[in-house]
């Protein structure tokens, strides 16, 4: 038998769709997870978990994991309830999204190490 028939042949077209572990790996960091977390959940070494975060990336045509998780959300792959809340989430500073941009800066304390990114 000749030697190059033991090896899986590659897809003359790469695949460009997100693979079920790609999935589960970008669900886990939408979840706040770290790569070494998500690695100890999956049972997976954390140079898996980057191999597969970097393989959605790029199928996504995304920049970085926090661009390929919002892609995710946007496009349907991850829904909204799949992302838990933390308890106490946006507490004191109520629904953002109905006040104006301004009133929204003027509200906040001086010693909130987060500010919101005001729109270019």
């Amino acid at each position: 038998m000749h030697p190059a028939r033991h090896h899986a042949r590659r897809p003359s077209v790469p695949r460009t769709y997100i693979t079920a572990r790609e999935l589960e790996v970008l669900r886990l960091a939408a979840n706040g997870n770290s790569n070494q977390q998500i690695g100890r959940h999956l049972g997976v070494s954390t140079e898996a978990v980057n191999s597969r975060m970097r393989s959605a990336i790029r199928k996504l045509r995304v920049r970085d994991r926090t661009h390929a998780v919002a892609v995710a959300l946007r496009i349907g792959l991850l829904g909204s309830d799949e992302v838990a809340v933390p308890e106490g989430a946006n507490r004191g500073y109520g629904d953002a999204r109905s006040r104006p941009l301004d009133q929204t800066m003027a509200g906040m304390r001086a010693e909130d190490p987060h500010p919101p990114v005001q729109p270019a």
